[in-house]
Parts: C-alpha cells; structure tokens; sequence
C-alpha cells in the first residue's frame, strides 16, 4: 500500500520584525551558497594545476634518469 503525500502550499504571514529577520537569513544562505561555490570551483582549479605541476615533476624526473643512463653508457 502506497502512502501519498499531498503537500498544500499556504503564505504564511509574519510580523514586519520577523520577516524582516526571515529574508536576512535567507540572503545569508544564499550568500554562503555563492561562497561554497566559489570555493568549489577554486579547489577544483588548484588540483588541476597541482596535477599538471607533478605531471612537469614526473617528466623532468625522467628526463633526468635518462640522460644519466646514457652518459654512463657511454
């Protein structure tokens, strides 16, 4: 047996003073929204670089390794 929620939308009234504090928190929310994508979007673009700077390491590192081979081939 399924249960079905009805859900009614009703406009809630408040007080001037507490809408008022209602709206700030609800700007605050979406403020700290903003910022929690912002910083998102920055941790992900600082792991990018991270990785294509130890991607540069890792081939330097070779590079290196290889030419001290050949030199000792020689």
């Amino acid at each position: 047996m399924k249960i079905i929620m009805i859900v009614i939308l009703t406009n809630i009234y408040f007080s001037p003073n507490k809408k008022k504090r209602l709206e700030s928190l609800h700007r605050s929310k979406l403020n700290l929204t903003k910022k929690n994508a912002r910083a998102n979007i920055k941790i992900l673009r600082l792991q990018n670089e991270l990785n294509s700077i130890r991607d540069e390491i890792s081939k330097i590192s070779e590079e290196k390794l290889d030419d001290m081979l050949q030199k000792e081939y020689q």
